[in-house]
């Protein structure tokens, strides 16, 4: 038995040989099989994990109703906007966390002031044809 600091007698060998037969199983590509199985099994059982957590932690799915008990929007319409917005990957588009900023800019911000400028100004339209009078001056801001 070789104690720490002493050197290799006959029938010992030395430490840099040891050395050489690890990193010699560890260059042969034939060895790799087994970490490489092991960091895969790992990997799936995390994804699996995580998967599973995400759907057990949802929240419910439910409508929301007036005080007074009227529905407002039910669980088919949430739905329903759900698919829309995955289908045309509304994600993209603007700052839904609130930082569109850093990414680019935010589309969903200058659209809704677009449609509202729009609106604005197709209702004034309509109510100049219906009442023959004029609304209230509404200046545009650029």
């Amino acid at each position: 038995m070789r104690t720490k600091g002493t050197l290799p007698t006959e029938g010992q060998e030395p430490a840099a040989e040891g050395a050489t037969k690890n990193i010699s199983y560890l260059m042969n590509t034939k060895n790799w099989w087994q970490p490489l199985l092991f960091i895969l099994i790992i990997s799936v059982a995390g994804v699996g994990l995580i998967g599973y957590q995400t759907y057990v932690d949802a929240p419910p799915m439910t409508g929301f109703k007036s005080p007074s008990g009227e529905t407002l929007i039910d669980k088919t319409t949430i739905e329903r906007g759900q698919i829309v917005f995955h289908k045309y990957a509304l994600m993209e588009y603007g700052s839904f966390f609130g930082d569109g900023a850093q990414r680019g800019p935010d589309f969903t911000a200058e659209a809704l002031h677009q449609i509202t400028v729009y609106m604005n100004e197709y209702y004034v339209e309509a109510f100049k044809k219906s009442k023959a009078e004029r609304p209230p001056t509404w200046k545009r801001k650029s």
